[in-house]
């Protein structure tokens, strides 16, 4: 929010930057505009943000984003007078009238802050409950100047409640807090429970279906909201192989393109900036796993050491007297007296493949390996030398270079190999430094059926076998149907090396046959039955209805809970306790249908209240009568104690305490009588 040096130049920036834009990948900072005469008509195309919305220092007077419907809040700002507190959109000491966003229907997360405007009208009529979605969020309206706020004009008499400015055009649009209960994400088209927005809705709709919605929870295809894109891989269960999908569609922000914008790469399913993630590279417009290390580019020197080793770690390409490619090894390499340290193999050269040969040193040589103390070489990847020649000389304990049949590798017709005054074949034998029996007559780089150059009777991997084993029939990895495959496809999963089918209900794949979401279960469901402690119970199919006891809701984008796997999806909660069938949670009977047990008034009680009984054919409690405290029934003998007292013969409670006193005289005056006949 730094003042621009050039304000003209900014102003420019942004024009240039938003002309003809309705769809902005990240955030929306509108600041020092300071000349009300600007023309920001620019702006008019944009209806979606995915980060925040910041104008700051604005003096034009009508602030107008006539489009903006939906600002998702993916990032926020934070503004130092409210500490943690992240806002998707903010208004700081700006002297417009008025800030005109009339399609503004959503903000998915963060709160709204209007801070110090001085002119600024209308904010205070906004029902905000409306349009702020994200859990805790809300608006912040501060104004700490002496002068008084500004009289502002009353919204046009059409407007059914707030606005935006003055105009019919300006009025706050509705689509949440008139909605029937039953509809479980909170966004309608009309007051009628047959009046709900699909749950890939968002900001409102004109209609029930995922194509009648105003925007999108997740992505939008051609029109359609829907769950995920089409993905670039449909599995075919009749040649148990994926197949190109005609249909695909990458994912770029809350859209389903067919081809990634410019300066994007494709990665897997989705659209991705310019660099690659890590672990992949870029090949023609898309990311893809690199085979090894990614491509490293290093300045090369003339000889490594120990000073210089660590420069060249996870380098595939090397600039300069040295290259090392992941599958080359384009110069040569040097090895004199004073740099062995005593070193006895080459086995961090393993995986080379290939010496192009593109510089030669002494004898011609492209591998020059001079008075080392080398064993063995171990270049057991080593397939190729393209040009020069393989020189070992003077490398006195070195054994099994002179079993390499050379001529399997080097391919120049000009160059040969010479090995001389390495150490004896017969010492070599007698210290059991000798080739696997595994090995063919081509020889090997080492110790062991791995080292061979190659194999005299069978190949398993890379290591050479005197026979296979009969039970080396089996698929590596997984077997899905009649083919060996590295993992099972989509829809199936890992059973013991089998491939076997997920649930039916199971989206996006599975880790076992299990109809719930977690270990041995799907990775996702577009339905499912949610336990009291967050857990999902089972999934069930999109069109089935929630289970008597459990209510329609939906999990929000916030969610970071076990039920993340589920954002956008639909859920079934379970009702509380006290409710049989219900439409939310709770236990009145503007949420709960028919109680469990008993109903009592507008609520559900697990049992009657005192001076109630219950009523066990109509589930309900009703009142005793007056004379009772408890009873089973109606009349005044069903009590079980009394109010005020009860006759002793029948146990009927007294109703007054009136009718208490008279009984009572009428005892005393018994007892009277008989003391007076019995003298």
């Amino acid at each position: 929010m730094s003042v621009p040096s050039n304000r003209s130049a900014h102003y420019l920036n942004l024009r240039d930057n938003y002309t003809n834009c309705t769809y902005v990948d990240g955030n929306l900072e509108l600041t020092w505009l300071q000349e009300e005469s600007l023309d920001l008509t620019f702006l008019q195309h944009i209806r979606e943000v995915t980060g925040y919305v910041l104008i700051s220092h604005v003096e034009i007077r009508r602030f107008v984003l006539p489009a903006l419907q939906i600002i998702r809040g993916r990032t926020l700002f934070k503004y130092n007078t409210h500490g943690d507190e992240g806002f998707a959109l903010i208004v700081i000491l700006s002297k417009m009238h008025s800030l005109e966003t009339p399609a503004l229907r959503d903000i998915l997360a963060g709160s709204c802050g209007m801070f110090n405007n001085y002119n600024l009208c209308h904010v205070k009529t906004i029902n905000w409950e409306e349009i702020i979605t994200g859990s805790g969020s809300k608006l912040f309206n501060v104004y700490n100047f002496t002068e008084p706020e500004r009289d502002c004009q009353p919204c046009h008499k059409s407007c059914e409640g707030g606005c935006w400015g003055e105009g019919a055009e300006n009025c706050q649009k509705f689509s949440k807090i008139n909605c029937s209960s039953e509809c479980n994400q909170g966004r309608c088209f009309g007051p009628k429970s047959s009046e709900c927005c699909h749950s890939f809705c968002i900001g409102g709709c004109t209609g029930p279906k995922p194509s009648d919605c105003l925007a999108c929870r997740n992505f939008s295809d051609n029109g359609v909201c829907k769950q995920k894109c089409p993905a670039t891989q449909r599995y075919n269960p009749i040649t148990h192989s994926w197949e190109t999908n005609p249909e695909a569609k990458y994912e770029y922000g809350s859209s389903c393109v067919k081809t990634c914008p410019e300066n994007f790469l494709r990665e897997d399913d989705t659209c991705v900036r310019v660099i690659c993630p890590p672990k992949k590279m870029a090949v023609d417009g898309e990311c893809v796993i690199c085979d090894g290390p990614c491509p490293k580019t290093c300045k090369g020197v003339e000889f490594v050491h120990a000073g210089n080793i660590e420069s060249f770690r996870n380098c595939t390409v090397i600039e300069g007297s040295l290259a090392i490619i992941d599958h080359s090894f384009t110069g040569f390499q040097h090895i004199y007296p004073n740099f062995t340290f005593d070193f006895k193999n080459l086995f961090y050269f393993r995986n080379l493949e290939k010496i192009g040969g593109s510089q030669l040193t002494e004898y011609f040589s492209s591998l020059f390996i001079y008075k080392t103390s080398l064993q063995s070489l171990n270049l057991r990847s080593l397939k190729t030398i393209n040009f020069g020649s393989a020189t070992l000389l003077g490398n006195k304990q070195l054994c099994f270079a002179d079993s390499i049949n050379w001529t399997k590798i080097m391919k120049s017709l000009l160059h040969e190999a010479l090995s001389v005054d390495n150490r004896p074949w017969e010492k070599c034998k007698a210290s059991g430094f000798v080739c696997s029996s595994q090995c063919s007559l081509d020889g090997c780089w080492g110790l062991g059926p791995s080292e061979c150059l190659s194999c005299a009777y069978f190949q398993l991997g890379k290591t050479c076998l005197k026979s296979c084993d009969p039970n080396l029939g089996a698929c590596k990895n997984a077997k899905d149907g009649p083919y060996c495959v590295p993992s099972c496809p989509m829809g199936k999963f890992n059973d013991g090396g089998k491939c076997s089918p997920c649930h039916e209900n199971c989206v996006d794949g599975c880790t076992g046959p299990q109809n719930n979401i977690g270990p041995s279960g799907c990775s996702s469901c577009d339905k499912a039955i949610i336990k009291s402690d967050g857990e999902v119970e089972r999934c069930l199919e999109k069109t089935e209805t929630c289970p008597d006891g459990y209510y329609n809701d939906w999990v929000k984008l916030q969610e970071q809970g076990p039920l993340r796997a589920l954002i956008g999806a639909a859920i079934c909660r379970k009702c509380h306790s006290r409710c049989k069938k219900c439409n939310g949670y709770g236990f009145h009977e503007m949420v709960c249908h028919e109680c469990a047990k008993y109903k009592h008034g507008e609520v559900c009680e697990d049992e009657c209240p005192q001076d109630y009984y219950a009523e066990e054919q109509s589930h309900t409690c009703s009142r005793c009568a007056n004379e009772c405290q408890d009873c089973t029934g109606p009349s005044a003998n069903q009590c079980l104690s009394c109010r005020n007292v009860s006759t002793t013969l029948q146990f009927n409670c007294i109703a007054s305490r009136s009718n208490r006193l008279s009984f009572q005289r009428l005892i005393l005056l018994t007892f009277l009588i008989s003391l007076w006949l019995f003298k």
